[in-house]
């Protein structure tokens, strides 16, 4: 049993106690962390910290063109006829650009009299020029911002017939692009909606020449909503979904590159056009360890599904990552089309009477379309995140190192002294999660044994402003631990080499009355390793030698 040196609690035993608290504290941490969502706020706040800070560059080559409220304005609600988009296809491809995208679902045919009736109306006003001539450019007409090209003229394309078929016009422009990719809608479902609730027998909805192979189970299921028309599917070069998964609070941080329906996988639009603008197709699209997908001679890393988590690059004052230029400016030539020369084009609706903006890391809002532009950068520049398996093993590693030190080493350290150990290894933790996903673009979970740290290093504050006898002296809640020693230790002067203690006549704060033990059990210690059989204070002892008794005679030493 440890020994008290003047009526002060043991060190030992204020240690033990410490450490049985920071033990409790722990084991509560870490039953929040495996029974509730608690820390997943606090994750992914700091996984978006570091996504939208890392200064990365989008690739240059991708461009988006936006059906806007500035188009919907010009050209008339929504659904256009197809000789409009028939049209603008028609100019890019005149242009050169590399690849091709259409996120809209060219899904409901118009060769109905009726609907022609509503929609071709609309189609021969904007590329005929009646009724609208400021959508047709004028010969030497541009941006003065664009001064560095030589005047130009865009030539429109012929007014389409006033009977002509809009889907045989969009087919005809799709087979002479030649470089066009299409969009399905598909909906991630339950294993058994997506495979056993769907007759073997029947035939498949969307198995068009862009369907991979089965590559396992692990594969996200789903199931088709929408798909282009059959003529359309055939014209194009491809057909991807354009699937985002949104975490529980809503943000978009990952998207499938794989769908599997019917034992066939489905690629995403991003993967089919990184794909087609590095001049390669589906069967350069292979699964591999890692687990990820090479395309060619790209590596794409991945999580098990096949899930990217992309980067957010972010935008300039006045200067978007991507270049967007709104679809009704470059169809009435507003924008030369020339500038798309060997570029990725991606065409899709921002409008938000049209498209309802999905949050992504940083709280803004974007379009599906301008997600895609983000998602195929990050595929092509190996700008990913991952969460490797070997994560959990690292936050339960880093969970128990930072354990050893709240219950083992904080205890024996005063408080100042904890408090600058503490911050340092919580700034180490936070350094190293930060250059995980900004160097290396992986994704370690810290923040639980950070918080750990935290916890830790309150606990050690609160611990320290216990009363103790000093504290209590002080307050007049009984004797201090001088008084107590002095009524038990023998009557000895005490020795002169130590200086009497000053008396303290003003309160002090917590902080001050930590540091005022602290020091005084330091000089206590000394004293006791310099004198072990008596600490004695003149300032704190005022107990007399006893007398004599009076009967007794005094008995004189005579001898020399």
């Amino acid at each position: 049993m440890a020994k008290t040196t003047g009526g002060q609690e043991p060190a030992q035993w204020r240690r033990q106690g410490q450490a049985l608290w920071a033990v409790l504290a722990l084991a509560s941490l870490i039953g929040l962390y495996l029974t509730t969502p608690v820390f997943l706020p606090l994750e992914r706040r700091v996984y978006d910290a570091a996504v939208t800070t890392a200064a990365l560059r989008p690739l240059p080559e991708i461009a988006v063109i936006a059906i806007d409220d500035a188009s919907l304005a010009h050209l008339g609600p929504w659904p256009w006829s197809y000789q409009l988009h028939a049209q603008l296809l028609d100019q890019l491809t005149a242009a050169g650009p590399k690849t091709i995208v259409y996120t809209s679902v060219f899904q409901p045919p118009q060769t109905d009299p009726v609907v022609r009736a509503r929609l071709l109306p609309l189609g021969s006003t904007a590329v005929s020029g009646s009724g609208s001539a400021a959508l047709l450019p004028v010969a030497g007409a541009r941006d003065r911002a664009t001064d560095s090209v030589a005047a130009w003229s865009v030539e429109a394309p012929p007014a389409p017939e006033p009977l002509a078929d809009p889907d045989a016009r969009l087919t005809s422009s799709l087979q002479r692009a030649g470089n066009v990719l299409l969009a399905a809608d598909y909906v991630v479902s339950s294993a058994a909606t997506s495979d056993a609730a769907i007759p073997p027998t029947r035939p498949a909805q969307i198995l068009h020449k862009s369907a991979l192979p089965d590559l396992g189970a692990e594969i996200l299921p789903a199931v088709p909503t929408h798909k282009p028309l059959d003529e359309f599917d055939q014209a194009g070069v491809g057909v991807g979904h354009l699937v985002l998964l949104a975490d529980t609070d809503g943000t978009v941080r990952s998207l499938p590159l794989l769908l599997r329906h019917e034992s066939a996988g489905v690629p995403s639009l991003a993967l089919l056009a990184a794909a087609h603008s590095l001049h390669l197709g589906v069967d350069d699209v292979q699964r591999v360890a890692g687990p990820a997908l090479r395309v060619g001679a790209l590596t794409v890393s991945t999580d098990a599904a096949a899930v990217l988590r992309p980067h957010f690059y972010a935008s300039r004052p006045n200067q978007p990552a991507f270049v967007q230029h709104s679809f009704h400016d470059v169809l009435g030539g507003r924008v030369d089309s020339r500038i798309y020369h060997d570029k990725v084009v991606l065409i899709g609706v921002t409008a938000a009477v049209l498209q309802t903006p999905v949050v992504v890391p940083g709280g803004q809002q974007w379009a599906p379309v301008q997600v895609l532009a983000h998602s195929l950068s990050s595929l092509r520049q190996g700008h990913g995140y991952t969460l490797p398996a070997w994560a959990s093993k690292s936050l339960w590693l880093a969970l128990l190192l930072v354990a050893v030190y709240v219950v083992f080493g904080l205890p024996w350290l005063l408080g100042m002294t904890g408090a600058v150990v503490t911050l340092a290894l919580l700034g180490v933790l936070l350094g190293v999660q930060a250059w995980w996903l900004t160097r290396a673009h992986v994704w370690q979970p810290l923040v639980l044994p950070m918080l750990a740290l935290l916890v830790g290093q309150i606990l050690h504050f609160l611990y320290g402003l216990r009363p103790t006898p000093h504290t209590r002296a002080r307050a007049g809640d009984g004797p201090g631990p001088r008084a107590t020693h002095a009524a038990f230790a023998p009557t000895v002067p005490a020795p002169l080499s130590h200086a009497a203690e000053p008396r303290l006549d003003w309160p002090l704060n917590p902080a001050q009355t930590l540091v005022y033990d602290a020091v005084r059990d330091v000089n206590e210690h000394s004293h006791m390793a310099d004198f072990p059989e008596t600490v004695m204070d003149t300032a704190a002892l005022s107990v007399p030698v006893a007398p004599s008794a009076p009967d007794t005679p005094m008995a004189l030493s005579t001898t020399p």
